[in-house]
């Protein structure tokens, strides 16, 4: 039996959220924790432009 992962775009930009605490919290680069926080925030924009785009079904 195959598994296979499906991650949505919530999916994504909860584990981009976690993965910016945990490099935060690990001292890592702010730039690089602020790379990752820019993306979460750029793919709940872009998702949120899309479904306002997309004609009703």
């Amino acid at each position: 039996m195959a598994l296979t992962l499906c991650m949505d775009r919530f999916d994504i930009a909860r584990s981009l959220r976690e993965l910016a605490r945990l490099m935060e919290l690990n001292g890592e680069n702010p730039y690089r924790v602020r790379a990752y926080q820019s993306l979460r925030k750029y793919l709940h924009l872009a998702s949120s432009v899309v479904a306002r785009a997309s004609p009703p079904v």
